[in-house]
């Protein structure tokens, strides 16, 4: 999985300290730094 930069980490934390909610911090985090892909399931979890 690949590290989000400090920038959107810190977006991240002030949209999730305003009481949004995941798919919106989702949302508004892909339309303020565009289009993150969604990660690859990781093949070594135990939950595969």
């Amino acid at each position: 999985m690949a590290a989000l930069q400090n920038d959107v980490k810190a977006f991240i934390v002030q949209a999730l300290a305003c009481f949004d909610t995941a798919s919106q911090v989702v949302e508004a985090v892909q339309k303020e730094y565009g289009g993150l892909a969604p990660s690859k399931p990781d093949t070594n979890s135990p939950l595969n």
